[in-house]
């Protein structure tokens, strides 16, 4: 088993740009990231409600926190089949929900694509 410091010093297998790996870690870490940015709990937690699923008439949907309030964004996201189809509905639309930008259509191209491996 090899120490913190010896994992430190040791050489990248890939650079970032070429090699692709799932980490659910890393999407908790962004949460508790972005939860920091806001001023209060209470902004952090309609975060998500008011700035997306209440925009595309997503009423089911329910995304659980862990012990420190943080959103698990790796998964404990909740919604019908309903909802979900209306997620789908704002990608194949590029980020546009009715004629109201949501999602930049450069993000949906990145957030879909994957890089070259």
């Amino acid at each position: 088993m090899t120490s913190r410091s010896e994992q430190s010093n040791q050489n990248l297998l890939k650079s970032p740009d070429r090699k692709w790996y799932y980490s659910s870690g890393t999407s908790n870490i962004l949460s508790k990231i972005m939860h920091i940015t806001f001023d209060d709990d209470a902004q952090y937690a309609t975060f998500p409600y008011d700035s997306l699923f209440h925009k595309i008439n997503m009423k089911s949907a329910i995304i659980e926190t862990d012990n420190s309030w943080n959103f698990v964004l790796s998964s404990y996201c909740w919604a019908t089949a309903r909802d979900w189809t209306k997620f789908g509905m704002l990608y194949l639309n590029q980020g546009n929900w009715f004629g109201y930008q949501i999602f930049s259509p450069e993000w949906i191209d990145y957030s879909t694509s994957c890089p070259s491996l």
